[in-house]
């Protein structure tokens, strides 16, 4: 399952000058830049985490079937 994820800060308003508005808009900017960064370094560590997850599964699998165990780990409950 893939989930998306995107943020947006909200501009301030500082003033009635061209000057204020520019600088928030920079501002709004660096923050949507640095929260969407942080948002696609969490989904690629959750994507490393599952396909870890995965291959430790699949390992534990191959050590099982060598040692006689045929059960999955979903079946040791």
């Amino acid at each position: 399952m893939e989930v998306g994820i995107s943020f947006q800060a909200e501009p301030e308003i500082r003033g009635d000058n061209e000057f204020a508005e520019t600088v928030v808009d920079v501002e709004t900017w660096a923050k949507n830049y640095a929260i969407n960064l942080y948002a696609e370094q969490l989904k690629l560590i959750s994507a490393m985490m599952k396909k870890c997850c995965w291959m430790m599964h699949k390992k534990t699998l191959q050590h099982n079937n060598k040692n006689g165990h045929f059960e999955s780990i979903g079946n040791l409950n």
